[in-house]
């Protein structure tokens, strides 16, 4: 086995995130790589093999409340962990400290990595749950208004019976007058939710100020908006 640490690859990291299992931040003081529970006991001798037998490596859980690490080691060996984990992993690593077991090969995952893949593959998901389309169907009843703010003291109102053309219709004019001159309304029932429509209407408008929106913001917005809706009733 070769001196290094390979690193999954992004259709690797999907894979695991939509298996699911608990997956751990290891921090050696000086990088810090995310790792599967079941290469917990291969990492900590791997990589102390790496550096003379002298590395202290702390873990914390992935999506983890707490900042104490579950478990903590002196080198290869382990200082403190929770029980149930030592229940999992102390086996293989005495086995391994005995030379009684090889290293098996195994990877680990670069943090950064994991978060934007984790909000893809969330993302993902949510388009199952969610409709985000934009449809270019004129309807019978109007989509939305658009409030084009031509003055101080003037707003000229205008309805739209076809999704697509209200949004780029926005984003035109949001391209000339800025945030400030152009405002919208999407209507929506319970039979048409229009997630797709709202959700690009304000994303054009966060990304006017340099900013990135995701599905996830959007409805994690809309979860705020109702629970105030909420309790303002």
């Amino acid at each position: 086995m070769e001196d290094k640490i390979e690193f999954y690859n992004e259709k690797e990291i999907e894979e695991i995130l939509k298996k699911g299992g608990q997956l751990y931040y290891a921090d050696d003081g000086m990088n810090e790589v995310v790792i599967k529970e079941e290469d917990i006991p291969d990492f900590i001798i791997k990589v102390n093999k790496m550096e003379g037998y002298n590395v202290d490596i702390k873990m914390y859980r992935v999506n983890g409340f707490s900042m104490t690490p579950v478990l903590t080691t002196f080198g290869p060996f382990l200082n403190k962990i929770e029980k149930e984990l030592r229940e999992k992993v102390i086996d293989r690593l005495v086995a391994l400290q005995k030379g009684e077991k090889k290293l098996k090969d195994f990877k680990v995952i670069d943090e950064d990595d994991l978060e934007i893949i984790s909000e893809k593959v969330t993302e993902m998901e949510l388009e199952k749950e969610y409709d985000f389309s934009i449809s270019d169907k004129d309807n019978e009843n109007p989509v939305g208004m658009l409030l084009y703010h031509l003055s101080s003291n003037y707003t000229d109102k205008i309805e739209f019976y076809n999704e697509k053309e209200m949004l780029n219709k926005y984003k035109e004019q949001l391209n000339i007058a800025g945030p400030e001159g152009i405002d919208y309304e999407v209507y929506s029932n319970e039979e048409e939710k229009r997630d797709g429509l709202s959700y690009e209407l304000r994303k054009a408008y966060i990304e006017e100020f340099g900013d990135t929106y995701s599905k996830i913001d959007y409805l994690d917005e809309k979860k705020e908006k109702n629970n105030c809706n909420k309790e303002a009733r």
